[in-house]
């Protein structure tokens, strides 16, 4: 509809213009969770409630057991599964060839 009456600038001003209303929401609603929720409070708060719940029930595969870590051996699997499916779904479907 956009590409019809104002071409293809028009429908990138929208796309830009809709993606900003999202990422303005988005924000909202982090900080205000972050700033306004009784058991939250603040960023800080959520990191130590993060590490007080690694304590309690540690992620096995994961190093310390912590949550906020990113030496993890099953996010190392998933890494390989989707490098592997969105090479295989890249070179083997026609759609992005054309």
């Amino acid at each position: 509809m956009y590409t019809i009456f104002g071409g293809i600038k028009a429908t990138f001003l929208t796309d830009y213009v809709h993606t900003l209303m999202i990422f303005i929401i988005i924000f909202i609603f982090a900080f205000t969770a972050y700033t306004t929720n009784v058991n939250l409070g603040s960023p800080g708060r959520v990191y130590d409630l993060l590490v007080q719940a690694a304590k309690r029930h540690p992620v096995a595969g994961n190093a310390g057991g912590s949550y906020l870590t990113m030496r993890s051996k099953e996010g190392a699997i998933f890494f390989v599964i989707n490098i592997v499916g969105n090479f295989g779904t890249v070179f083997l479907d026609n759609g992005y060839k054309t």
